[in-house]
């Protein structure tokens, strides 16, 4: 092929549009919300709204994993490494915005994060 690059360059690049995406989708939600379902969705759907930062989350589990995938280390701890963010966005959702996840995804989360910490070295 005359033309490559190498696989560090690419896992590099997912994270930085995976860390964009990111903090778009979180910290500024009614943007991408009026891109997609208007002006009047962005203002008024506090329901879309909070779906919209919570796929600013899934955003942030994509740039982590691939970074850390950049970095070399194999697939498994890189989707611990992104999945660990998880918890943190549900903890903000219960926490601040008094919103409680939905418990089957609560328990499932806490299972595959918890399991995550006894990967063999």
């Amino acid at each position: 092929m005359p033309f490559t690059i190498p696989k560090e360059t690419f896992l590099y690049s997912v994270a930085a549009y995976g860390a964009v995406h990111a903090l778009l989708f979180t910290l500024k939600p009614e943007i991408p919300t009026m891109d997609s379902f208007g002006e009047d969705a962005a203002k008024n759907n506090k329901p879309v709204k909070i779906m919209t930062a919570v796929m600013g989350s899934m955003f942030g589990v994509l740039a982590t994993a691939s970074f850390v995938l950049a970095r070399g280390h194999d697939a498994a701890v890189a989707i611990h490494c992104g999945l660990s963010l998880l918890p943190l966005r549900m903890a903000y959702d219960a926490f601040v915005e008094k919103i409680t996840p939905p418990p089957p995804a609560i328990a499932m989360t806490a299972a595959i994060v918890g399991a995550g910490f006894f990967l063999k070295k």
